[in-house]
């Protein structure tokens, strides 16, 4: 059943990005485009979503006790992954585009697929509740990518402030210092759902251009990029849950802490990380072509570690 489910939600990113490679392929938009998509969804779309999320949801869920420590638990993972990447790449000192393999091994899909998963495996009741959670989880998470990316391909060694400066992050600032303030209910009823309705579009945005830029990384080189792409994704998608997996044995935590520990750590890479390459001047091409296989290796290794997190978290 929950390959069925990983199954279904993956053919809907295909799908998308599929229609992405038509639309390039058909000439109804050039190669530079990509670059401008990506642009407006990180810097317009995507900080819209988080300012309309933040103040339509974070008002019920601030009060749930320990919320602070589930961003802290998704940093861990981010965290794991990019160590262990940096590891293999003291190692082999020939593998090429730093940066792009640690971003690959160590950002995760942290809301789109767990949500599609929760959705499908719970009844409505119980997952409504998961969705809290996995908000929580990841609501410094993907603005902070962004700021983590921007200074990665800064190319100055000296740290500055304004590298971590981002949209999001201050779409994310502004919104929760509102509803910290209760300030929150000033914000116009018709801007909002505007906003809402704006931001909805992050994900459709981001895998319809990542179509693109795929379509464009195989025109150039032929050859696809799996030497590379394996190492990252044995690290992403067998690695870090295994940390994880023993994490959630041996040390005392609520069950949904458990379940979504290792479920969040089994997820292969952010969609947006291609974006985030073609935005600040990365290797997109290796990219585009690294996430698209890790996500298909993620549908063997995705649903092994979905039913641990069941098992452990005594769910079943």
């Amino acid at each position: 059943m929950t390959i069925i489910i990983i199954l279904k939600a993956l053919a809907e990113v295909i799908t998308i990005s599929f229609i992405g490679i038509v639309a390039f392929h058909l000439k109804i938009l050039p190669e530079e485009s990509t670059m401008y998509l990506s642009k407006l969804t990180i810097n317009v779309i995507y900080p819209l979503l988080i300012f309309s999320s933040v103040i339509k949801k974070f008002p019920a869920v601030m009060h749930t006790p320990y919320w602070w420590v589930l961003p802290i638990i998704n940093f861990a993972v981010l965290g794991a992954g990019s160590i262990m990447a940096m590891i293999y790449l003291h190692i082999n000192k020939r593998t090429t585009y730093k940066k792009e393999f640690t971003m690959l091994a160590g950002f995760h899909n942290g809301a789109y697929l767990p949500l599609v998963l929760v959705a499908t495996l719970f009844p409505e009741e119980t997952a409504s509740e998961y969705f809290v959670y996995i908000f929580l989880f990841t609501m410094l998470y993907g603005p902070s990518m962004i700021s983590i990316s921007k200074y990665l391909f800064s190319g100055e060694t000296e740290f500055k402030l304004k590298h971590l400066i981002s949209s999001p992050l201050i779409a994310l600032i502004i919104s929760m210092s509102m509803v910290i303030l209760h300030i929150d209910t000033c914000v116009p009823t018709i801007l909002l759902h505007a906003f809402e309705k704006v931001g909805n579009m992050t994900i459709q945005l981001i895998l319809f251009t990542l179509g693109g830029i795929l379509y464009f990384s195989l025109r150039k080189e032929r050859s696809f990029q799996f030497r590379y792409a394996l190492p990252a994704g044995i690290i992403k998608l067998i690695l870090v849950p295994l940390v994880f997996v023993v994490v959630a044995y041996f040390l005392p935590m609520p069950r949904y802490m458990k379940f979504l520990l290792i479920l969040e750590s089994a997820q292969p890479s952010a969609l947006n990380i291609t974006l985030l390459t073609r935005l600040f001047g990365g290797n997109y091409n290796i990219t585009s072509q690294s996430t698209l296989t890790i996500y298909l290796l993620s549908l063997i290794t995705l649903p092994v570690f979905a039913a641990i997190a069941m098992r452990l978290s005594s769910m079943q």
